[in-house]
């Protein structure tokens, strides 16, 4: 909320204007035209600023069948597109390919995905372009072998780049219609980064976005740090007035579907707050209009968001909340998640102490 966003070409300010202009802010919305599918919560890297590092949530892989069931369903509400990718490394999933041939298969248009690139090896990416991928975007969250370790939490710079250039060269001797796209989260403490990144990757990129760190969806202020460390690694705004809150587009115009088959209102919910149904149990028609939702766009409408942590997110302060619908889910015991969170804590000073 309210970070700087750049955009290098047109591809993703012109996709920005059209979720804009496609949203009705309404109780009851049309279907989405796209949904952000998170085939597992699960990652190989732990960046500083994600809150997967940070989660309850055990490891947990989306059902070729649970998958499949939505596809169905949403394509015959006038689902388009499909993002396979939300809060963990899509290519951590087995087979990644067989998602991608169903929705094909099934008509949906476009399908994309979102990696950190150190699992893309060209032979997985072939399978996925064969499959029907339209395209794929890197995150690429720093500028040097260095940062990149210090940002990720593996020394994975060089595989990184070496997929990357592989994918490239590939595309253009075969003159492939695959699109390839970047993008990085800028920490404070790394005020180098843009200009760097833009020198060494920019080449590869069909388009490129450079975002700020800001609260992860207002999850940075669960996070068991002093301020002065969490201002090294997420940017400071100011807080937002209440008569100044915008209703979130997500809210209104994506599907996003977990690992658990669970739908929610944010592509970013790692410890499910904002869940609102369970399409093992209600259909698609049912749950993008029930009472749960309805209520909480109401809120975004009405601008009264107290007890959810959008309230959080948009204000870019803390605020008390809790899960909009009780579900469950495997989580770590609280030894397990205490030996996660004490491992962030050494990584943040030893990032904020240099």
């Amino acid at each position: 909320m309210g970070a700087t966003i750049t955009y290098n070409k047109k591809y993703f300010k012109k996709r920005r204007k059209e979720q804009i202009s496609l949203t009705k802010f309404v109780s009851t919305p049309p279907f989405p035209k796209n949904a952000l599918i998170e085939l597992t919560n699960a990652c190989n890297h732990a960046c500083l600023f994600c809150k997967n590092s940070h989660q309850l949530r055990k490891p947990t892989y989306l059902s070729l069948q649970t998958y499949s069931t939505f596809i169905k369903q949403a394509v015959k509400l006038g689902l388009k597109e499909v993002g396979l990718y939300a809060t963990g490394e899509p290519f951590m999933t087995k087979e990644i390919e067989k998602y991608i041939l169903f929705a094909k298969n099934n008509g949906v248009e476009r399908v994309y995905i979102t990696t950190n690139g150190a699992l893309a090896e060209i032979s997985k990416v072939k399978k996925c372009f064969e499959a029907g991928l339209d395209s794929i975007k890197f995150s690429i969250n720093a500028s040097n072998k260095e940062d990149y370790k210090i940002i990720h939490g593996k020394d994975d710079f060089e595989k990184v780049l070496k997929n990357l250039k592989e994918i490239y060269n590939w595309k253009y001797k075969n003159k492939l219609n695959l699109q390839i796209l970047g993008s990085c989260v800028l920490v404070p403490s790394m005020p180098h980064t843009k200009k760097e990144h833009f020198k060494i990757f920019n080449e590869y990129f069909d388009d490129s976005l450079y975002v700020e760190s800001t609260s992860q969806g207002g999850q940075k202020f669960d996070y068991p740090l002093p301020e002065n460390d969490l201002k090294k690694i997420f940017t400071t705004l100011n807080e937002v007035n209440e008569k100044d809150l915008k209703p979130c587009l997500m809210v209104f115009n994506r599907y996003h579907l977990t690992a658990e088959g669970y739908l929610s209102a944010c592509c970013i919910d790692y410890n499910l707050n904002l869940v609102f149904s369970d399409i093992n149990k209600e259909n698609l028609i049912e749950s993008w209009h029930n009472n749960v939702i309805k209520k909480l766009r109401e809120k975004h409408i009405n601008r009264k968001l107290d007890n959810t942590i959008c309230h959080s997110c948009l204000t870019n302060s803390k605020k008390p909340y809790k899960a909009i619908k009780k579900v469950s889910s495997n989580k770590f015991s609280v030894e397990k998640f205490e030996k996660i969170e004490n491992k962030l804590i050494k990584r943040f000073q030893l990032k904020t102490s240099s």
